[in-house]
């Protein structure tokens, strides 16, 4: 049974059956079929026997009932659901399909597809830190993380992780080192074995790959080379590594014509972001305690989300800017109109654009997880121009407007710039 063929029947640990259906895809460990179950599909993925004799089968296999018992960290891995019986020294799991509108990872890196928005992309980049922010407080190890582990759904951001067969306990090794450009450099020269550590550094990696589709190692130095042997990509990715933006080392920048997806994307993005990229791939490269950990990802990402706004004029995405803040407008970056500068609004916990169309969520005015919306920013229809925050009509408020005015009821609040706002006991004020 090293193939399985339409209509093989796989016993399960559970002794229930699975029955193949097709052939879904192939990889260096096995093969994966959709298969039915319980007259409804699934994935199976079954290991190759050559794949099975270089690695501790009884440890391996253990692991893996483990996984399955111990069930998913989160929604967002396709975990395994049921594991065979050992059948002709081979077994597999059975994990859930992808559904249709998540697309590989790879087809967005070769520009097949695309995310609809910037705001998608944050989402998308947020949700991946979150699944494994929740797989590493529970105690687990991804140890393989590269382009291949990802659905995405490029309307939403909305993502899913599979080949979770190598996640286990952190301490215990599966015997997977990783992927050729994505694992960390004390993997590479065999220092250490896969864990949480060198997990955080190829999580960057991908983050990376997401916002500027392109490696952070790969430049001036990389391309130069006429052919990446082992011997050579054991020194550009693991001896000597050189981030493409080192403020200090410009021996691998990125270079035109080759690079151009970082080279213009680089400098659209805020400081907050390319600093946490630079001190990955700067002292991170081989001190651990520097590497980006998911709470500080998540942060970067909900500050991103927080400072995009869209053009009203052409729908195109931009990042608030501090340096004019005292411009009533601004010019948008794809229709080089000008548009009326959105209210800033400042928390506790960060800072907030307002304009038509903007969601508030509780996450943005206090500390906490929940992101439910409270409040929409609308433009009044007998007044354009002006702007009020449509609150849901459970949460109490309170509006101080600079001329000492202060408003607790109504629907609406109007938005005015040194507005002092309380929203469920949470102080804040307008600033722009």
């Amino acid at each position: 049974m090293e193939n399985l063929k339409k209509g093989s029947e796989v016993i399960l640990k559970n002794g229930e059956k699975a029955t193949v259906v097709r052939t879904i895809g192939n990889g260096g460990q096995g093969v994966v079929y959709e298969v039915l179950y319980r007259n409804k599909p699934y994935a199976l993925k079954w290991y190759r026997r050559e794949y099975l004799k270089n690695i501790d089968q009884k440890e391996f296999y253990g692991n893996l009932c483990d996984n399955q018992a111990a069930g998913a960290p989160s929604d967002n891995f396709l975990w395994p659901l049921e594991v065979s019986g050992y059948t002709e020294n081979s077994f597999g799991y059975l994990m859930p399909l992808r559904p249709k509108e998540y697309s590989d990872f790879s087809s967005i890196l070769n520009a097949k597809k695309r995310f609809a928005s910037i705001r998608v992309q944050i989402a998308a980049a947020n949700n991946i830190c979150k699944a494994f922010q929740s797989l590493h407080s529970q105690g687990y190890s991804y140890q393989d993380i590269n382009n291949g582990n990802f659905f995405i759904d490029v309307n939403t951001g909305a993502i899913l992780i599979c080949d979770n067969d190598n996640v286990a306990p952190c301490g215990t090794w599966m015997g997977m080192a990783g992927k050729d450009r994505y694992m960390a450099p004390e993997i590479v020269l065999r220092k250490k074995h896969a864990g949480m550590e060198s997990d955080l550094y190829s999580l960057a990696v991908v983050l990376f790959m997401i916002f500027f589709v392109a490696h952070p190692l790969e430049g001036r130095a990389v391309h130069s080379c006429p052919c990446l042997t082992a011997q050579y990509m054991r020194y550009f990715y693991a001896e000597h590594p050189v981030f493409v933006y080192d403020p200090v080392e410009a021996s691998n920048r990125p270079v035109a014509g080759i690079d151009n997806n970082v080279i213009r994307l680089w400098n659209c993005y805020p400081k907050s972001l390319r600093a946490l990229f630079e001190r990955t791939f700067t002292k991170g490269l081989f001190e651990e305690g520097y590497r980006v950990r998911e709470n500080e990802w998540i942060d970067c990402f909900n500050e991103l989300d927080n400072l995009l706004v869209t053009c009203p004029l052409c729908g195109g995405e931009q990042f608030y800017s501090f340096t004019n803040d005292g411009a009533i407008d601004f010019v948008c970056e794809d229709c080089k109109k000008r548009i009326r500068k959105p209210f800033l609004l400042q928390g506790k916990r960060s800072k907030k654009v307002l304009y038509p169309g903007a969601v508030l969520k509780y996450s943005d005015i206090s500390y906490t997880d929940d992101e439910s919306i409270c409040g929409v920013v609308v433009e009044s229809h007998k007044r354009p121009g002006l702007w009020g925050l449509r609150i849901r009509e459970d949460i109490k408020w309170e509006a101080k407007y600079s001329n000492g005015v202060i408003k607790k009821e109504g629907k609406v609040i109007p938005l005015f710039r040194d507005t002092e706002l309380t929203i469920q006991d949470q102080n804040m004020k307008i600033l722009i």
